[in-house]
């Protein structure tokens, strides 16, 4: 291997740092499964008691809004709204309005004090009849819009549908789920088992380009 080699080796790994494009997810699995997402951090709300109010309130680093102003409530996921929810965590989940029927609008706003490299979570629905007027976006530091998944996330039997997004280079500084039609009748929805990545030292990455640089140089004084 000559030296222009181990070069072109180098710039190749870091172009594709740079320039590595967003990659949405509405399969867990194969969220977690993608490379960039390394040790990743989760947030569930079985330690709460139901009832608790999460509005405005950060928990490791996340801030938990409500754009309109309903509250964000911890409830049991067997009580539900209309029917009962499934939990993917364990017992409880984050519904807007908590168990309150009158109240349809279950936005959510999520702001980051750390930008994230990758973001996901479960959304859940009392009435899984396959459609939804739901989307979740994505938005970077400068509130530009990194990815949307939707107009209609799924909302399939089973009543969970996993939204997330792997940003790489375009870092996740908030994330916005906007039911945007809060008249539909599928439209109680509720939140659990966020997953997500700070963005990572890049020890491995530089250890790789300082061994290529180094091979370089070796080459160099041959």
């Amino acid at each position: 291997m000559n030296k222009t080699i181990v070069l072109s080796l180098f710039f190749v790994l870091l172009s594709s740092w740079i320039l590595a494009a967003p990659v949405a997810y509405t399969n867990k699995a194969s969220f977690l499964s993608n490379v960039s997402v390394v040790s990743p951090q989760s947030i569930n709300f079985d330690s709460y008691d139901a009832g608790t109010i999460l509005t405005n309130q950060t928990i490791s680093g996340i801030t938990f809004r409500s754009p309109g102003s309903i509250p964000l409530q911890v409830i049991n996921a067997s009580s539900g709204v209309r029917n009962p929810m499934v939990s993917s965590s364990g017992t409880k989940i984050l519904s807007p309005g908590g168990s309150n029927l009158t109240q349809e609008e279950d936005d959510l706003e999520l702001i980051f004090a750390n930008p994230l490299r990758a973001f996901g979570m479960d959304v859940i629905f009392d009435t899984p009849d396959g459609a939804s007027f739901v989307s979740a976006s994505f938005y970077d530091a400068s509130n530009n819009l990194i990815h949307q998944i939707g107009p209609h996330i799924p909302a399939p039997t089973g009543g969970i549908t996993f939204v997330g997004l792997v940003a790489d280079s375009v870092l996740i500084s908030r994330v916005v789920i906007d039911d945007f039609d809060p008249s539909a009748p599928d439209d109680h929805i509720a939140y659990d088992s966020l997953v997500f990545c700070p963005v990572p030292e890049p020890t491995s990455f530089l250890l790789l380009c300082l061994a290529s640089l180094g091979m370089a140089l070796i080459l160099k004084r041959k």
